[in-house]
């Protein structure tokens, strides 16, 4: 009996101790953001590389991702997703093309899938597509999701394919695929991934 007493302080000591490699992560982050401060403070060419390339113009927040994942460690904690059974998945379903927006024919409140993981970059209304999730693939394509209402996500997260969007909005939902501003075809871009 005393045995499985002390294992159970220790099991609840360790619930307590902060996870050090999340802590190291911030510190890293804060170290690079400090040392590019400074940097730029000294060098005036290196201020107007930043300011062109971050103020300016595009991130692309996969390049980042792969950064980070790379040397400092994974971004996203996440053990468990929502996924999507295979058979509803909207790349099976019946799709129409009108310039570069393709309208896929879905039922009321139709449980959408990520097709590709990425990093949300833009979450609201756009133009004339309706509510629009912009996800920013590890490969540099965005994805627009249109007609859709958001469920858990916000700005900047971090998603897997499979992981559930949200519902439709209606009796179809917009897919447009888009690279350096250019709308690609849908075919094209899913043999290629």
């Amino acid at each position: 009996m005393k045995d499985s007493k002390y294992y159970r302080k220790i099991i609840e000591k360790n619930k307590k101790k902060i996870d050090k490699s999340w802590i190291t992560k911030l510190l890293l982050s804060i170290i690079i953001l400090l040392l590019c401060l400074i940097v730029s403070n000294l060098n005036l060419e290196f201020k107007d590389y930043l300011k062109d390339t971050i103020l300016e113009k595009d991130i692309k927040f996969s390049n980042i991702h792969k950064f980070y994942d790379k040397y400092i460690g994974s971004m996203s904690d996440k053990k468990t997703s929502l996924v999507v059974n295979e058979e509803s998945s909207i790349e099976q379903l019946p799709r129409t093309e009108e310039e570069g927006i393709y309208m896929i024919k879905v039922g009321k409140d139709y449980v959408i899938d990520f097709l590709q993981p990425g990093i949300i970059v833009y979450i609201g209304e756009k133009d004339n597509l309706g509510n629009t999730v912009i996800v920013q693939g590890n490969d540099g394509v965005d994805l627009w999701y249109s007609n859709v209402l958001i469920t858990e996500y916000s700005l900047y997260d971090y998603v897997s394919k499979g992981d559930i969007l949200g519902i439709s909005n209606g009796e179809e939902i917009k897919l447009t695929i888009v690279e350096d501003g250019n709308k690609l075809k849908y075919e094209e871009y899913f043999e290629e991934s």
